[in-house]
């Protein structure tokens, strides 16, 4: 992970993928349109002081980043190994 941070060319490398990448995104974000359905769960959610979940097919994760970009929150974001294979190594919560 590091070797990126001793590499002259991979670090201009990132400055450029950051400076072309970032204005097609945001053009990209703008031209989208979104069409929500039960919104007043969100909002009942965040009213109540809690902090909600939202989760996303990966084929929507760029397009939904896009919409929910000013959110407050956590993104995670699954391996895809992990999700070829399926979350079943998860061994469920034990009550003490």
């Amino acid at each position: 992970m590091e070797e990126w941070r001793s590499s002259r060319l991979k670090r201009f490398e990132a400055g450029a993928i950051a400076a072309v990448g970032y204005p097609i995104l945001n053009l990209l974000g703008h031209s989208l349109r979104w069409r929500v359905d039960g919104l007043q769960h969100l909002d009942a959610i965040t009213a109540s002081g809690r902090q909600p979940i939202m989760a996303f097919w990966h084929g929507r994760i760029l397009a939904a980043t896009l919409q929910v970009h000013d959110q407050k929150g956590v993104a995670m974001a699954t391996p895809a190994e992990i999700a070829a294979h399926g979350l079943h190594w998860v061994e469920p919560a034990r009550r003490t």
